[in-house]
């Protein structure tokens, strides 16, 4: 994002540390700047997604592309009849 406005709030904040009578101000009128230009700041961004489930579903051999694919699994009887004891030997 380039905007001078911006650009000139953040300098004026920076000049106004330990001034709360000019910072408080300046902190808001950033906030109604980005706010009403509706920017969007991410705070962070993985690339996978993390799930924990125990060892008790199937998954299909090809998994969807844009989604976990959860609604695809199903319940294998086989797995879990195996799970009391892996868990057990701490597997």
């Amino acid at each position: 994002m380039q905007s001078p406005v911006i650009d000139s709030l953040i300098n004026q904040i920076i000049a106004a540390q330990g001034n709360k009578e000019k910072l408080l101000p300046l902190g808001r009128a950033l906030d109604r700047v980005l706010t009403w230009n509706y920017y969007m700041l991410p705070m962070w961004y993985m690339a996978e997604d993390r799930l924990a489930w125990w060892d008790k579903f199937s998954q299909p051999a090809v998994r969807p592309v844009y989604s976990l694919g959860i609604d695809t699994w199903w319940y294998d009887v086989n797995k879990a009849a195996k799970l009391p004891s892996a868990r057990q030997q701490g597997e």
